[in-house]
């Protein structure tokens, strides 16, 4: 085997092993569930959904929440979504961890998906996560 044909070879298994350790991670990330979050605003009249990210997958607004004017509506659509954020990127920080071991939470925040821990703050995690 010359020079040539063992780089290629060696390149080769490298990204087969990428690759299948990629098919691993991505089987047990699966397995972990869907990587949301939600919350509501403190007095319950607004509640997001959100992805991992911050993608936005619902707001459900209480016609309590139209009464109390545009900046109390926008400060508790903000609230929620920034907390809901926090929990599904919280939840895929756990699920990174849980199919990559310790790199697996700088993984995810290198992915950006890195939160505030204040706004998890006296919370009690899902029964999932203990």
């Amino acid at each position: 085997m010359n020079s040539a044909e063992f780089s290629r070879a060696a390149r080769y298994q490298r990204e087969q092993r990428a690759y299948e350790h990629s098919e691993r991670v991505k089987e047990s990330v699966a397995g972990f569930g869907p990587l949301t979050g939600s919350a509501s605003s403190a007095d319950g009249t607004v509640t997001v959904e959100v992805a991992a990210g911050g993608l936005l997958r619902g707001v459900r607004i209480s016609p309590q929440a139209l009464t109390r004017g545009a900046p109390a509506l926008r400060a508790n659509i903000l609230t929620a979504a920034n907390r809901a954020t926090a929990r599904a990127n919280h939840r895929a920080q756990q699920a990174f961890a849980k199919a990559m071991g310790e790199p697996g939470a700088d993984t995810a925040q290198r992915l950006g998906l890195d939160y505030d821990p204040a706004l998890l703050e006296d919370e009690e995690p899902p029964r999932s996560w203990r």
